[in-house]
């Protein structure tokens, strides 16, 4: 069931209450009291959904028509009372070849009218920018009639709704691009228009390229741009932020598959002060996190061990103060980090701070919408906690960052990170030999006390136990010990051998003589002590995260 619920907490039906529901996709645009929201569903039949909140009946407009409209769309809203949506369908038309195509209509608060469907153009990825003045711009990218294009339509804001074009003018070709990823969002940013995408290249599409186009005059004609320093990079996600003085933020997931096809995914910010004409390099946002001494080379790459991702960016009521809030996986667990600047992102104030998860939880933030809303003085960062370690389920939750809180936090970290000390070989070494120890004995509810919680969230005792005793270990010595930050690597020399037994599949009978073998672990430091991680070594896989 769909519900709204408001800054304040006070939660609405977005449908009748006992009515079914099916729904697909989900849009919202903030009005100056409320919210607009879209959405698809098949009850009470197959269309798409539009309701005004607050509103004293709950009566879901829809607004799809016989378009056949599809989960993906966007709603936008304007200064001047008027909502406008944008989404794609597959209704066969004769107005286009397409099977695919972008459909319009707009909203108006006042009178509570809805304006004619318009086809706006093919394509499967609607994408809009709409200015206070209620003049809008539309994108898609097209495969078809010609080569391979981002292209946008503008409507102006006193275009006649009622024409069969919808009041949009001729439709121009933005930039060449033979494919795009869903990663494809429009901005206004003062009088220019600005339209971001991730263009694939090469043979195999794995040539990734952060681009974008503005415009000066409403789309008559555009300049291209790229970020030539994140060539190659997988963008795994973009947040923006503006301000009205030209400022604008760039929060981007990316990880370097030129590299390594299995690099790790991190969080930089790309800066620009004169809406878009200039930009930074992308600034990667993550620092070690140290008590009172320098970061070594060795610190800084330690972080490559572990993913951050899906950064947000936000103004503060300030001049020039922005806040970065991402998820990081640097100590195995989720959780999320937070920095501060006073001048729009060139330094940091306060840099890299763990805000508060309650030991053996995990944060997350989405890939999308913006996680951060600024209100009272104070940011507010949305995330989502997981139940538990399965990561199946999960709440949103609201934490509040004020940069006095936030600077609080980083005393508090600093004060603690004694205390979190990471123990040392000695521990480890007791750790290990106690697994060991417990797989010797065939006691296997002790080695299960040893592994870690993700492949126990999702491995019950009894399961484990049950799978376990058809190696017989006849010695087991813990040799060398690698530690590095939270990760250790322990090699343990084993002697083994598998007494015969019937294999369940085939039938056929199974033994190895025994046999010493050098067995390697990796184990991490979690929650204030030492587990295994486990591996299903067919397979090369394990249940954490990180």
């Amino acid at each position: 069931m769909l519900r709204l619920r408001d800054p304040k907490g006070a939660e609405s039906l977005l449908v009748p209450a006992g009515r079914a529901q099916s729904p697909s996709g989900l849009a919202m645009a903030a009005r100056s009291a409320g919210a607009a929201v879209l959405w698809r569903d098949k009850y009470p039949e197959k269309g798409l959904y539009l309701f005004e909140a607050p509103s004293d009946e709950i009566r879901p407009q829809e607004v799809g028509g016989d378009t056949e409209p599809l989960a993906r769309f966007v709603a936008e809203t304007d200064g001047q009372g008027k909502t406008h949506l944008l989404w794609y369908g597959e209704k066969a038309t004769e107005a286009s070849s397409d099977r695919y195509n972008l459909y319009y209509r707009n909203w108006r608060q006042s009178d509570q009218a809805l304006s004619e469907i318009a086809l706006v153009m093919p394509g499967i990825y609607p994408v809009m920018a709409v200015d206070p003045g209620g003049s809008l711009m539309a994108f898609s990218w097209q495969s078809s009639d010609g080569p391979q294009r981002i292209a946008s339509r503008f409507r102006p804001a006193d275009a006649v709704a009622d024409k069969d074009d919808g009041g949009f003018r001729a439709e121009v070709t933005v930039a060449e691009v033979p494919s795009i990823t869903p990663i494809f969002e429009a901005l206004r940013l003062g009088s220019r228009w600005m339209v971001l995408w991730v263009g694939q290249y090469g043979l195999d599409r794995r040539d990734f390229r952060l681009e974008g186009a503005y415009s000066d005059d409403d789309g008559a004609r555009w300049t291209r741009f790229g970020f030539d320093d994140l060539k190659g990079f997988d963008i795994a996600s973009l947040q923006t932020a503006s301000d009205a003085e030209g400022h604008l933020m760039l929060a981007i997931t990316a990880r370097n598959r030129q590299v390594d096809d299995r690099a790790k995914q991190d969080v930089y910010l790309i800066r620009s002060a004169d809406r878009g004409s200039t930009w930074s390099k992308a600034s990667p946002l993550r620092a070690p996190e140290l008590a009172g001494r320098s970061a070594t080379e060795e610190d800084r790459n330690l972080l490559a061990f572990f993913h951050a991702r899906n950064p947000s960016v936000a103004f503060g009521e300030t001049p020039g103060e922005i806040l970065v809030v991402w998820e990081d996986w640097r100590t195995i667990r989720s959780g999320l980090y937070a920095s501060l600047s006073k001048d729009f992102g060139e330094t940091w104030a306060l840099s890299n701070v763990p805000l508060p998860r309650p030991r053996g939880t995990n944060l997350g933030l989405r890939y999308e919408p913006g996680a951060i809303y600024v209100a009272g003085g104070s940011y507010h960062v949305l995330a989502e906690r997981y139940a538990d370690d399965t990561f199946k389920s999960k709440q949103l939750v609201q934490i509040d960052v004020a940069p006095a809180v936030l600077s609080d936090y980083a005393k508090q970290r600093s004060e603690s990170m004694k205390a979190d000390e990471i123990a040392g070989e000695a521990q480890l070494r007791q750790r290990a030999e106690g697994y060991w120890q417990a797989m010797r004995d065939g006691e296997f509810e002790k080695a299960y006390d040893y592994l870690d919680p993700f492949f126990k969230a999702v491995t019950p005792l009894n399961a484990y136990v049950a799978n376990m005793g058809k190696i017989k270990y006849a010695e087991a010595k813990v040799e060398d010990i690698k530690i590095q930050g939270p990760l250790a690597e322990v090699n343990t020399k084993i002697r083994a051998s598998v007494p015969a037994f019937k294999v369940p599949t085939t039938g056929a009978m199974m033994s190895q003589p025994e046999r010493e073998a050098l067995v390697k672990n990796r184990w991490l430091w979690l929650d204030g002590e030492w587990v295994n991680e486990f591996r299903v070594e067919s397979q090369d896989a394990v249940f954490t995260r990180y």
